[in-house]
């Protein structure tokens, strides 16, 4: 599990997060100390959602045109410092509006963001991304909240730029250190693949709506950017290192609790409209929401065993959440009582496409190589370093490429080669039409 590889990753994520949730939570507050609530809560809730879903979006589109994103990366960490800088040196309203939003698009949550959940599901191996994602996200969520225990001058002022620069030229760093990103264009998608992935956004956007309404940030009354990072993110956390070990090791079960908790998010919004215990039942939801963002993860991740082009998709899931959080701005609490019985067909029909994506789409149609692998290693005997170098060998990587990858000399992975073709009596090529056979 903490492999260099993982560990890299993990480190990634948790100062990316770390560092564009900070930032957020700094510019939030002097953008409402120097203009009034409603508008600052507007840029910072509403705008700034849209534009890091827009960011993510353009990394998606942008593939198109570039299949080298890591100097594209450098740039947009350079943008977000400048516009940090801008933020911070100017005492326009408007000005500052729009270096946030700039910001925003650019920043770990932004196209960067996207940049690192394709970088997590081109690299990590499948049986890790949700730990090693869930431990990142986990870490800079708690770490996040240690930061506002800190006294105010320190990170509501000029002084944390001397805290975000660096992190954000560390992040920088890390990610030009590691592996780039590979699209494998000709690589075919199993039959109902595409389906499956559009039943899977459905479910994201529907989701996205329970989660944000039950967490009771649709109000712009209500906002306060501060309480956002209260003890709150402990029990985030929580949520997203049990959802993280449970979608690596009982995906089947991790599946099951995450339809629950989504029932238990309609139970929250009934509780939230009579005052029901609203802290204890906030405190779960935030435990919730934590197998939701697992839960949208990792599957879109997942896609990218199927098809390489798909791990461009990875960040698809925090796109469609941060669209809705930006739409939902514009709604009253009312929402709540208007809209209940709405909430609850939605509910209904969200819990039923689960079934259907988990128990149909996903056991039949988006049944991986890794199966397979997994099939052939269990039938040949083959050792856990074997079936990874068989994993790697099916995807016509070659030996050094290989030794990279799982950070082993090339005579290493030969020797390991001669031994899967002497268990199973396959040669490579076999091996791969094996794999690749889903009948």
């Amino acid at each position: 599990m903490f492999s260099k590889n993982n560990v890299m990753h993990i480190i990634i994520l948790a100062v990316g997060f770390f560092t564009c949730s900070c930032v957020y939570l700094t510019e939030s507050i002097i953008l409402k100390n120097v203009s009034d609530e409603v508008y600052s809560n507007y840029v910072s809730s509403s705008f700034g959602n849209l534009a890091m879903a827009l960011g993510i979006l353009l990394f998606i589109l942008i593939h198109y045109k570039l299949h080298e994103f890591k100097n594209l990366y450098v740039v947009s960490m350079l943008f977000s410092i400048v516009s940090i800088i801008v933020f911070f040196a100017s005492d326009n309203v408007i000005i500052m509006s729009i270096s946030m939003i700039m910001y925003c698009i650019f920043c770990t949550s932004g196209f960067c963001g996207a940049y690192h959940f394709a970088l997590i599901g081109a690299n990590v191996d499948k049986e890790y991304r949700g730990r090693v994602f869930a431990i990142g996200y986990a870490i800079a969520s708690v770490l996040s909240y240690l930061m506002t225990l800190l006294p105010e001058v320190i990170y509501a002022s000029y002084i944390s730029l001397f805290i975000y620069i660096p992190l954000i030229v560390l992040n920088t760093v890390l990610v030009v250190r590691s592996k780039s990103i590979e699209i494998k264009q000709s690589v075919k998608s199993p039959v109902g693949l595409k389906k499956s992935v559009l039943i899977l956004l459905v479910i994201i956007f529907l989701m996205s709506v329970l989660s944000t309404v039950s967490a009771d940030v649709i109000s712009v009354n209500s906002f306060d950017a501060k309480e956002l990072y209260t003890y709150s993110r402990i029990f985030y956390a929580v949520g997203l290192v049990a959802a993280g070990i449970l979608a690596d090791k009982k995906r089947e079960l991790f599946d099951i609790i995450t339809l629950a908790t989504f029932i238990y998010s309609l139970l929250a919004i009934v509780l939230f409209n009579h005052n029901i215990f609203a802290g204890v039942i906030l405190e779960l939801s935030y435990v919730c929401m934590g197998f939701f963002v697992i839960f949208r993860t990792v599957h879109m991740m997942n896609f990218a065993d199927s098809s390489k082009k798909l791990v461009i998709l990875s960040g698809s899931g925090l796109m469609l959440h941060r669209i809705v959080e930006g739409i939902l701005v514009y709604f009253e609490k009312s929402i709540i009582d208007r809209f209940l019985i709405t909430i609850i067909i939605e509910t209904v029909l969200m819990c039923i496409l689960i079934l259907v994506y988990v128990l149909f789409f996903v056991k039949k149609n988006v049944a991986s190589k890794n199966d397979k692998v997994k099939e052939i290693a269990v039938k040949y005997e083959l050792s856990i370093q074997e079936e990874k170098v068989l994993g790697y060998l099916i995807q016509d990587m070659t030996n050094q490429e290989i030794a990279d990858t799982m950070y082993l000399s090339i005579n290493t992975i030969k020797n390991h080669n001669a031994r899967i073709y002497k268990k199973t009596g396959m040669n490579k090529k076999e091996l791969r039409e094996r794999c690749q056979n889903t009948n």
